[in-house]
């Protein structure tokens, strides 16, 4: 009897898919976060554990079950834009668009708003004056401050 939980299925990825985004992993003008990525989900593809692809990558595996998730949440998308509207389908140049916009992070809620943190949370930051004379904050990071 096996501990834990089964690994994780395969994703589905067409072999064109797959071949998009083999051939942008290979690029050495891709960023390097957006390869870890890639390579995820080209791993995910080949039917490989969340944990051994984060032994093998030196990865957290929670990045590894979120772009799993996203993938797995895009996918009808993915298929539906491939296949197209035409009998011609879209451009290989098309979809490896949409298949990247896939790869960026999700939008943010930004910062919040350092007045709503308690005190306690808040990042403080001293005016540190440089050798030419220009005043600058020095972020110092989350101090416990006691103050009624």
């Amino acid at each position: 009897m096996g501990r834990g939980k089964p690994p994780a299925a395969a994703i589905p990825m067409s072999e064109r898919q797959y071949r998009l985004l083999e051939k942008e992993n290979r690029k050495r003008t891709t960023l390097i976060q957006y390869r870890e990525r890639i390579e995820i989900l080209l791993r995910s593809s080949r039917g490989e554990s969340n944990g051994q692809i984060k032994r093998e990558m030196g990865l957290a595996l929670n990045t590894v079950k979120c772009w799993r998730k996203r993938w797995h949440d895009h996918y009808g998308h993915l298929t539906r834009f491939e296949q197209g509207v035409g009998p011609e389908g879209v451009s290989d140049g098309e979809l490896l668009k949409h298949l990247l916009a896939l790869r960026k992070d999700a939008p943010g809620r930004g910062a919040p708003n350092a007045l709503a943190l308690p005190r306690s949370n808040r990042l403080w930051r001293w005016p540190v004056k440089s050798q030419s004379g220009l005043v600058f904050p020095l972020l110092l990071g989350r101090i416990n401050c006691w103050h009624k």
